[in-house]
């Protein structure tokens, strides 16, 4: 895993918070200790500084380096103690004199004292011997009365200044610096999520992963739903420290491809959590890959405490898109069944097909199982008069078959219908999808079938029966070949493989089926 990478938060005007945070320093001391100084801010519960920001060891407040600060005693006392005793003393005796002069001294005096004495000097003249005369007399004659001037001038300009809005940036910067340090130390992030993703299933892994197990460091099987899994652990030690459950949320998204997810949970104590954010792809930049493309997946992890989010893990992690047309993912227990993603049956081009069917059958009306054009026959016959019109339909496309060396091997281009009619030619898996498509758009149940090194098409003739009837789609490029010769040799093919149907070599896939579990056709234009 990479290194965690923890962002701090800045604050812009770095001289006024120095100031602002002397002041609040002084003034506590001044108006909020105790007799012996353990009481103030340091010691949130005015007693021995054991749960404030300097006694964070557990024990006597002596290191302040190893144990949880209480954040929300801490937040108390500053709201308490700096509001009330700071700001409100601002305005009385003896704190803005003292506290204002200790800190002008300290901070500005010699800075202005020097910067004026300068700009004076160089604007008389520039003899060496009148320069040391004129230093000597600013400092003994005029130097205290400026700088009493100046120093009155900025008492003046600060008590008219906007108190709240300067607590709030003050309050901030403290809270979230002490809270940084408490989350780094307890929570820690790490990420799983796979570095390549194939467009084709791009959209569908909220599917494919929903209950998808895996094992943990310690052989335990964990559950992720996404293929983007982010593991939270909180390290809080519960029979030694003070330890609340941490609600943590997850930024994440996908450069140039998706819009940003954020995914919320609470982590227990001494327990790990994972969050799986589900991606919404962009279709359009998914479609427009020709080849891989290497791109970055950014993860952001936060803390949420009293509406403060904490940032403590970050990563930019290298990912490589495929094109949609990639048939290959080894994470996908039998990919075979991801096979409707490329049955696109409400692509307009299949809406074309289908006009065209309609044309062919009787007085133009196209029903699926129904006796409307052989009353006196079967459905399953009257539905082959559909399939055949499908066939001689495709066959008019002049769509060329091309040998290819197994169906869906791994890492396989396959082409969506829509490309395959506008190129003019297609492997059989290719084919295949472009009859299924026609057949699921018409209202058939419809089949792929994958059998070693071969694709075609299975339909059911009658719904109420299981009897499958079947195509050899590659056979619409052969100009000679009728439907009943594909017809012949789709049951053939069957036939010749039913042995690898009993071993699982060979599969039947249900498109109406995929579509009720929620597979559903890519969106290609």
């Amino acid at each position: 895993m990479e290194a965690v990478m923890a962002k701090e938060k800045r604050f812009p005007f770095m001289s006024i918070l120095s100031a602002l945070f002397t002041l609040a320093l002084c003034i506590c001391i001044a108006a909020c200790t105790g007799a012996d100084g353990r009481d103030g801010i340091a010691g949130a519960d005015g007693r021995d500084g054991r749960d404030g920001l300097a006694g964070t060891n557990g024990k006597d407040g002596r290191d302040g380096k190893d144990a949880v600060v209480n954040i929300d005693s801490l937040a108390e006392a500053i709201r308490t103690e700096v509001t009330g005793s700071l700001w409100d003393t601002l305005y009385a005796k003896p704190y803005v004199d003292t506290v204002y002069n200790i800190l002008f001294e300290n901070a500005l005096g010699t800075a202005w004292m020097d910067s004026t004495r300068q700009a004076i000097i160089d604007s008389l003249y520039s003899d060496p011997y009148m320069d040391s005369i004129y230093k000597t007399r600013f400092d003994s004659t005029f130097s205290e009365t400026w700088l009493d001037s100046a120093r009155q001038a900025m008492i003046d300009s600060l008590k008219e200044a906007d108190y709240d809005s300067l607590y709030n940036k003050l309050y901030d910067s403290v809270y979230n610096d002490i809270y940084r340090q408490s989350v780094i130390r307890t929570l820690y992030a790490e990420d799983d999520g796979m570095d390549e993703i194939y467009g084709a299933y791009a959209n569908q892994y909220s599917l494919m992963y929903k209950d998808f197990s895996i094992a943990d460091e310690n052989g335990d099987s964990i559950t992720i739903q996404s293929p983007f899994p982010i593991f939270i652990t909180d390290s809080c030690n519960t029979t030694i420290d003070v330890c609340n459950p941490k609600k943590v949320m997850v930024k994440t998204w996908i450069s140039d491809f998706t819009d940003t997810i954020t995914t919320t949970g609470v982590v227990e104590p001494n327990s790990k959590i994972v969050l799986s954010p589900s991606f919404k792809f962009d279709d359009s930049a998914l479609y427009a890959l020709q080849t891989p493309k290497q791109t970055s997946r950014q993860i952001e992890v936060y803390a949420l405490e009293n509406d403060h989010k904490i940032l403590f893990y970050s990563e930019s992690k290298s990912i490589t898109i495929h094109p949609m047309q990639i048939f290959s993912n080894e994470a996908i227990p039998d990919k075979r069944m991801w096979i409707g993603v490329w049955v696109t049956p409400m692509a307009d081009s299949i809406s074309r097909i289908v006009d065209e069917v309609a044309k062919k059958l009787p007085d133009g009306k196209l029903a699926v199982y129904q006796e409307i054009y052989f009353p006196d026959y079967s459905k399953a016959i009257n539905s082959m008069l559909v399939v055949n019109a499908v066939f001689e339909v495709l066959q008019s496309r002049n769509i060329k078959y091309v040998e290819n060396d197994g169906a869906g091997s791994l890492g396989q281009r396959v082409n969506y219908p829509t490309e395959t009619l506008r190129k003019k030619q297609g492997i059989c898996i290719e084919t295949a999808v472009l009859f299924a498509s026609v057949l699921e758009r018409i209202g058939f149940k419809t089949f792929v079938i994958f059998v070693p090194g071969h694709a075609f098409v299975g339909w059911l003739g009658d719904p109420q029966y299981s009897d499958m009837d079947f195509v050899e789609t590659t056979m619409i490029g052969d100009p000679n070949a009728s439907f009943i010769d594909a017809n012949i040799e789709g049951n053939d093919v069957y036939d010749a493989n039913l042995e690898y149907f009993v071993s699982g070599e060979a599969i039947a896939v249900p498109i109406d089926l995929l579509r009720q579990v929620g597979i559903m056709p890519n969106n290609i234009p």
